[in-house]
C-alpha cells in the first residue's frame, strides 16, 4: 500500500520555520538530464534551472517536475545560444553549394525548440495564459457596466 506524502501546515510556527528551512536548501541539476559539455552554456542552464526553482516552493517540486525544469532550462539555455548566433550570421545566409541566399536554418531549429520549452513550461505551470481579444473586450465591458451602475447608485444618493 502506497503511503501518501503528508504536508507540513504553514499556518503554523512549525510550518512556516519548516518552510523558511526549506526555501534556503538549493536542489541539484538531476543527473538523469545531460549537462552541456560547454562551460559557459552549463553556467547559463544552472543560472536559469535556479531561476525556475524559485518561482515555486520546495515542497511543491517533485523529481519529475526537477527533470522537467532541468529539460526546459537546458532548451532555454539552447535557444539563447542559437538566437545569439542568427543575429551573428543574419537571418539570411548563402548557400554554399547553389550560391544563392537561403533562410538561415538556424531559425527553424529555434522555432522548433521554442515551441517545446513553451509545451514545458506550460506543463510546469510557469507559463502566462493565453487570452483571448474576446475575452477581454467581455471583461472590458463588464468593468465599464459595473462602473455606470456604482456611479448611477452614488447619484441617486446624492439627491436623495
Amino acid at each position: 500500500m502506497a503511503t501518501a506524502r503528508r504536508r507540513t501546515r504553514t499556518d503554523t510556527v512549525a510550518g512556516q520555520i519548516g518552510q523558511f528551512q526549506a526555501a534556503t536548501i538549493e536542489h541539484s541539476w538531476p543527473e538523469i538530464v545531460a549537462r552541456n559539455p560547454d562551460r559557459s552554456q552549463r553556467e547559463i542552464e544552472m543560472a536559469l534551472f535556479q531561476a525556475t526553482l524559485k518561482e515555486r516552493s520546495f515542497a511543491d517540486w517533485t523529481d519529475l517536475t526537477l527533470v522537467m525544469a532541468a529539460r526546459a532550462s537546458s532548451m532555454a539555455a539552447f535557444v539563447m545560444h542559437e538566437q545569439a548566433l542568427v543575429l551573428q550570421e543574419g537571418a539570411v545566409v548563402s548557400c554554399p553549394r547553389k550560391g544563392i541566399d537561403v533562410t538561415n536554418p538556424r531559425l527553424s531549429g529555434i522555432q522548433m525548440a521554442s515551441s517545446a520549452l513553451t509545451g514545458m513550461l506550460r506543463a510546469l505551470g510557469l507559463s502566462t495564459p493565453v487570452t483571448d481579444r474576446r475575452a477581454l473586450a467581455n471583461s472590458a465591458r463588464a468593468a465599464r457596466e459595473a462602473a455606470a451602475v456604482i456611479q448611477r447608485s452614488q447619484m441617486d444618493d446624492l439627491l436623495a
